[in-house]
């Protein structure tokens, strides 16, 4: 389809890969609506993350490591291209012509750890730390806050109590998320600030959540706190998440009725989530 089409259409139908007729259903059965009121509404519209409204484009040119992997680069925006998470490409004045001024936030290639071969695109949503003349527009992670996104982690201290008090033979299985945070969709409202710059005038409209910007963590997690909460409705747990890895643990049965008890003294304690 061609890109302006494309992109008119995803205005009108955000591709999201959560069911949110599942998600209603599951929420209505565990009780939980009241508690994630929004969750489903961003399924079908998108997620809010506090991006400005921008007055003035900003192009600033891409890190010098998108050069040196360049191969790389390019893999990575074709695969984002045909998972439909970018669409584009666009010259300058197209795009703004359909979606007004926009900003970028300069791309880095960073080759990932203790996987050789592998690489991760990053975007400086902090650039630039300062304006000046050429570069007048803030940062966009200059207009957000972390705190209005809070989420529950499974920090070490969480693991380590969790550990250390499942009974004999109990069983661990630890779950990754491919990709988290280009599971959330962006609402369209929030796509001039996450324009992503190729070449010199050639760019994508991002829909998606990108590692980078600071609201990524708080929003996927607000999805998986809900996720948890429909698992622990349906006897799934204990269950606890660090970003976009999971850790659930299985009790043997002849140890059940007395860990539950202990979970159950644990809650005259233990009240509200702390984020």
């Amino acid at each position: 389809m061609e890109p302006s089409a494309a992109l008119v259409q995803r205005q009108k139908a955000i591709r999201c890969i959560y069911h949110a007729d599942a998600w209603e259903a599951a929420l209505q059965s565990a009780g939980l609506s009241a508690q994630y009121p929004y969750l489903v509404q961003a399924f079908c519209e998108g997620f809010f993350f506090d991006f400005p409204r921008l007055l003035l484009s900003q192009c600033p040119p891409n890190r010098p490591s998108v050069l040196e992997f360049a191969s790389h680069f390019c893999s990575i925006v074709k695969a984002e291209l045909e998972e439909g998470c970018y669409i584009g490409p666009f010259n300058q004045a197209v795009l703004e012509s359909l979606i007004g001024p926009f900003q970028t936030s300069p791309f880095s290639v960073i080759p990932k750890p203790c996987r050789p071969g592998k690489f991760r695109i990053i975007q400086n949503f902090s650039f630039p730390q300062l304006t000046s003349s050429f570069l007048p527009n803030p940062s966009i992670n200059s207009y957000t806050y972390a705190i209005d996104f809070p989420c529950t982690f499974g920090g070490f201290a969480v693991a380590c109590f969790l550990l250390g008090n499942l009974p004999p033979g109990s069983e661990l299985a630890i779950r990754d998320v491919s990709e988290a945070f280009r599971t959330v969709p962006l609402h369209p409202s929030q796509w001039p600030a996450a324009v992503v710059r190729l070449e010199e005038d050639m760019f994508c409209v991002d829909t998606c959540a990108a590692f980078g910007a600071r609201p990524s963590g708080g929003v996927y997690g607000f999805i998986q706190d809900a996720a948890l909460d429909i698992f622990r409705h349906r006897g799934l747990g204990p269950g606890i998440r660090w970003v976009d890895d999971h850790l659930f643990a299985r009790v043997l049965q002849r140890f059940l009725d007395q860990y539950n008890e202990f979970r159950l003294s644990l809650s005259r304690y233990l009240a509200g989530r702390r984020h």
